[in-house]
């Protein structure tokens, strides 16, 4: 089980910077709309603390992935599924960051 993400979830690369999350979705919870795959992979990355260096390494700047294992099993919205807090996806960073989440709502759970 999991609980969904929300536009008031917290979105993070593996290096802390900030995903910048998007959802245009009907579904909400606590009046808050709820995250489907689309407001995630994709998205701008803010202030990742990985440093440009001579050996290559590179801040994220955007989403590249978001796993399927991320997605709820039943729960849907607009026909989409809804994005969990055991999100699991890379960034475009170098080395790649991996993608934290903390769903800061605990009304909903779902599989």
């Amino acid at each position: 089980m999991g609980s969904p993400l929300t536009m008031s979830s917290t979105v993070q690369c593996g290096h802390l910077g900030t995903v910048q999350v998007s959802s245009s979705t009907k579904l909400t919870i606590g009046g808050v709309a709820v995250l489907v795959q689309a407001g995630v992979a994709g998205k701008s990355v803010l202030l990742c603390t990985t440093l440009p260096t001579a050996a290559g390494n590179k801040p994220c700047q955007t989403v590249s992935s978001v796993l399927p294992i991320s997605l709820s099993q039943k729960l849907t919205a607009g026909g989409n599924p809804v994005v969990l807090d055991s999100l699991k996806g890379l960034t475009d960073g170098v080395p790649p960051g991996t993608l934290l989440a903390v769903a800061g709502q605990a009304k909903l759970t779902t599989v």
